[in-house]
């Protein structure tokens, strides 16, 4: 198939998910997009093993998402039942163990490239499902204004843009996931290449799974992408694993310096500020976040909030450390 054609059969595709979607969007996002099964909550981070680490009486810490006319975007973090944390709503029960099964419900194997590979996918559907989930959101809040006479249907709102954007991001975020599915479908997991970095800590604190972009970076015809996964690998032990496509990698390690080349506290501090300023998957524990002083909450809360729209790669506060 040419490039072109495979394309057009992408774009009719990612058009059936939006036709089909409500508000809350749940579909099986699987690399045909012929299934039409329910799609289940399965979690993007594991529950029986990794949240083990981090749970306290059933629940972990999470940052949460409102926003209002009064105070616009607002960013707390909240206590969440395991159960639902990091949980996203698009595969169905047969395809979500299919694919993932090989690192569900166990110990992962670092030198093995087939669970790292996974770990790196399972991020990319689940950033794909919260892309596609935000756009259908922000394009039904725009028809709804439209319908009431609120946003003009023929001429550029401000409502309208966003939509726009969020349409925008959500279809690239779907075409990086395409170049990941010939990989799983052809066990080329050699595509995929990985940067591993352990340190030791007194208790596991903080778990991530999360695909973002650098929007100052191009790659291919995109932006660059990074994989992270965050995860306790023991009860004193911490990993951390950064994702991209081979073709990415030069470019990737370089966006990531700080972090690869730093040792010591100074690493786990500059893997902090990325986590705050680039991810929204991550929980934390209980027991860990509870000790947080006043002003590290507030400080931690206000550059979550600012970094969500702005890049800003400069501020330093040694309240950001999250381990």
């Amino acid at each position: 198939m040419t490039d072109g054609g495979r394309q057009s059969i992408g774009k009719d595709v990612f058009a059936s998910y939006l036709r089909s979607s409500k508000a809350k969007f749940s579909r099986c996002l699987e690399p045909s997009g012929q299934c039409t099964r329910r799609a289940i909550r399965a979690h993007s981070i594991q529950n029986s093993r990794v949240l083990d680490f981090l749970a306290r009486d059933g629940h972990v810490v999470a940052p949460t998402v409102s926003t209002s006319l009064d105070e616009g975007l607002r960013i707390e973090f909240a206590p969440v039942g395991r159960n639902r944390a990091t949980t996203f709503a698009g595969l169905c029960s047969r395809h979500d163990h299919e694919i993932f099964a090989p690192i569900d419900k166990v110990h992962i194997n670092l030198s093995d490239e087939e669970q790292l590979f996974l770990l790196a996918y399972r991020a990319a559907y689940r950033e794909l499902h919260a892309s596609i989930e935000a756009a259908v959101k922000v394009q039904t809040a725009y028809l709804e204004r439209v319908e009431r006479g609120l946003d003009p249907i023929d001429s550029p709102s401000p409502t309208g843009l966003a939509a726009t954007q969020r349409l925008a991001i959500a279809y690239n975020t779907f075409c990086y996931k395409s170049f990941l599915d010939p990989a799983h479908a052809g066990r080329d997991f050699a595509a995929v290449v990985h940067d591993v970095i352990h340190f030791d800590i007194e208790r596991p604190t903080v778990s991530v799974c999360s695909l973002f972009s650098v929007d100052k970076i191009h790659a291919r015809e995109d932006v660059l992408r990074v994989h992270i996964n965050v995860f306790p690998f023991s009860a004193n032990r911490t990993t951390a694993v950064f994702s991209y496509l081979r073709s990415d990698a030069p470019l990737a390690r370089g966006f990531l310096t700080r972090i690869l080349e730093a040792r010591g506290a100074h690493q786990r501090y500059e893997l902090s500020r990325l986590i705050l300023h680039s991810c929204e998957n991550f929980v934390l524990c209980p027991n860990y976040f509870d000790k947080w002083t006043d002003e590290k909450k507030e400080a931690v809360q206000a550059y979550f909030e600012r970094t969500v729209e702005e890049y800003d790669p400069e501020y330093e506060s040694q309240e950001l450390y999250l381990f």
